[in-house]
């Protein structure tokens, strides 16, 4: 099969949505996200009820829940060769859309591999569009990405440094959430005429 014959199917079979489901399958769902910021607001709430100082709250609220996050990033780290495709080929059509004036960005996009960018964009292509039909039929997505991971070889740093918030982004939010709570609660102390800190 041709690559332009593997582009149709990838881009005939999949359901419009397939782009979307994709990448949350790639990068996770954010229910987890929810429910771990859920209880972290529960537990700081909680420990505010019991009278806990300002740097116990502070534990409450920031030293778990990112851990937590953290912990399901890493054992998740199957899809992330797949997160660092996706990631390649956003930086791929950006440069296209940049490239063209602002105009829509193609599948055609240049890249900054050089004298090997036309294999490896059609790799990293190839394996999108396996997975677009994989997961609009209910298959393993993840598989023709890592492939397609593999057969590039190495990518350029701009992907590592954007993949990487990414990968950890709610991680990120459990963080922010923590010090808007903390934040929060400093000044609601504050204006209320005092803060416990020990």
């Amino acid at each position: 099969m041709t690559g332009s014959g593997a582009y149709a199917i990838g881009e005939d079979s999949a359901r419009p949505d397939a782009n979307e489901a994709l990448y949350r399958v790639a990068f996770g769902s954010s229910r987890i996200w929810l429910v771990v910021v859920a209880a972290q607001c529960l537990a700081f709430l909680a420990g505010f009820g019991l009278g806990l100082t300002v740097l116990q709250l502070a534990l409450v609220a920031l030293l778990p829940w990112p851990l937590i996050q953290a912990l399901v990033v890493v054992r998740s780290r199957r899809r992330w060769p797949a997160q660092e495709v996706l990631v390649e080929l956003d930086l791929v059509s950006t440069a296209g859309w940049r490239a063209k004036g602002g105009g829509p960005a193609t599948v055609d996009a240049a890249s900054g591999f050089g004298k090997s960018a036309s294999r490896i964009e059609r790799d990293l292509r190839l394996g999108f569009n396996a997975a677009l039909v994989a997961v609009s039929r209910g298959g393993d997505a993840i598989g023709p990405l890592v492939a397609a991971r593999a057969s590039a070889g190495r990518l350029p740093g701009a992907t590592a440094r954007r993949v990487l918030p990414a990968r950890y982004r709610h991680a990120i939010a459990s963080v922010v959430v923590g010090v808007w709570l903390l934040a929060a609660l400093l000044v609601g102390m504050a204006t209320a005429g005092g803060v416990v800190w020990f």
